[in-house]
């Protein structure tokens, strides 16, 4: 049995959550105002009648709102004076805060900029030099005060806020060019710890108003968003690079990772004119990688006289080794469509040169150098080896964990199954793939 717990918003950010699962959904209504007076015996024990009344009818049902209300009573703070206690929920907690002085907060305020969790020196990156050295003993006391807790992380601790709210109220103390501030601080202190997650780096230099790194970390945050098949998020991590500023080689960079995206959405006209715009690049690289993304666009729209044309911009060699992955993923990509176009020579010789490079290809090569073996195999009816050959590209492609790649493999060694008569393992094997 799974217990699980949430706030309302849940059901906006997570749509049809568990509904396959056939989860029991329980609604908790308001904490009545019998059980509040309980709740407040129970912590705190006897208070004047009028305190009880004042923090039940300000938690207004809410067991956070009281359960803050308690804390404020026993950490020595009044109720019961609208004076004293603000309206909301973040000003009652920050007027718990209060009660630790200036350095505390500098110190929750810093981690808080984090997001719910954190580290020492994390915050330690953020604050003066010279107010570094109480940072420890302030957090091990919110850990003891319950506003914080950790637990170990390697060699390090990580603190977390108690609540989403506590963390909010300590962000709110930040006036805003503080905020910005911060989060460039943090973001420059991730990047110099090694933080791989190119779109959690840059959140915090786009917040930080740093958008030359921010949109150095777009870009790599769109390549792991398509490498992990996220199609939508590579779009959206492009699109929010663009409206940065992104412009010369870091645009025509992200113009080859939207075509790349497009063409698997199947948008493939967006996919044309994104990978026709990133051929302006002056970077040979990044133009092959755009070749390779047009040839796919046009092959898929059947303009097989525009992939025969364009062939003669990557016909020759390049003599630069860094080059040869990129332009035999050209040549491989234009020999798939030309082939269905009659030309029945073309994957001999494009495979001559994957072989003629084999001991420098990149995995992805490697397997789509076993596809063609496959396709010339099916071609001259010999099923068999087909077969054989796509299931090793399949398997490759998984431990690559290329899921794209693998169900393209699948799907050939599928109607190769079909072709064979080989129903049930056909059946089972696209099934694989859904």
């Amino acid at each position: 049995m799974v217990v699980a717990v949430a706030r309302p918003e849940v059901d906006r950010r997570f749509m049809n959550l568990w509904n396959e699962r056939g989860a029991q959904r329980i609604n908790l209504g308001p904490l009545p105002p019998r059980q509040a007076q309980r709740l407040i015996e129970h912590v705190v024990g006897t208070l004047p009648e009028e305190d009880v009344r004042w923090m039940v009818e300000r938690a207004q049902g809410n067991p956070f709102y009281l359960e803050e209300l308690l804390r404020v009573v026993l950490d020595g703070g009044k109720v019961g004076d609208d004076s004293q206690i603000p309206d909301t929920v973040l000003g009652m907690v920050q007027a718990r805060f209060d009660i630790f002085g200036p350095d505390a907060k500098l110190v929750l305020r810093a981690g808080s900029v984090f997001g719910q969790t954190f580290r020492s020196d994390g915050v330690k990156a953020l604050i003066e030099e010279d107010r570094r050295q109480d940072v420890d003993r302030w957090l091990e006391i919110f850990c003891k005060k319950e506003i914080l807790f950790s637990r170990p992380l390697g060699d390090k601790r990580q603190y977390s806020f108690r609540h989403a709210l506590l963390r909010q109220a300590a962000y709110e103390m930040l006036p805003p060019d503080e905020q910005r501030l911060g989060h460039l601080l943090a973001g420059r202190f991730l990047e110099a710890e090694g933080e791989s997650e190119g779109i959690v780096l840059a959140d915090y230099f786009e917040r930080g108003g740093d958008n030359p790194r921010a949109i150095h970390w777009l870009k790599v945050a769109a390549q792991q968003a398509l490498d992990a098949d996220d199609l939508m998020g590579t779009l959206h991590r492009v699109d929010r690079a663009v409206h940065l500023g992104a412009a010369d080689e870091d645009l025509y960079a992200l113009r080859v990772l939207e075509a790349q995206a497009q063409v698997w959405r199947g948008e493939f006209v967006l996919a044309e004119t994104a990978a026709q715009a990133a051929l302006s690049s002056q970077q040979p690289i990044t133009r092959l990688k755009a070749m390779s993304s047009l040839f796919e666009a046009l092959g898929l729209s059947g303009k097989y006289q525009e992939i025969n044309r364009r062939l003669i911009d990557v016909a020759e060699k390049p003599d630069d080794p860094d080059l040869l992955n990129p332009w035999l993923d050209c040549v491989v990509n234009a020999t798939s469509y030309l082939a269905q176009n009659g030309d029945s020579r073309i994957r001999e010789r494009t495979l001559a040169l994957l072989e003629e490079s084999k001991d420098k290809l990149d995995p992805l090569l490697v397997g789509r150098a076993e596809t063609l073996k496959a396709h010339m195999a099916r071609l001259s009816g010999n099923l068999s080896r087909a077969m054989t050959s796509f299931a090793w590209a399949a398997k490759h492609y998984e431990h690559m964990a290329n899921r794209r790649a693998e169900c393209e493999a699948l799907a050939n060694l599928g109607m190769m199954l079909l072709l064979t008569g080989q129903f049930e393992q056909a059946e089972e094997t696209m099934r694989s793939q859904l």
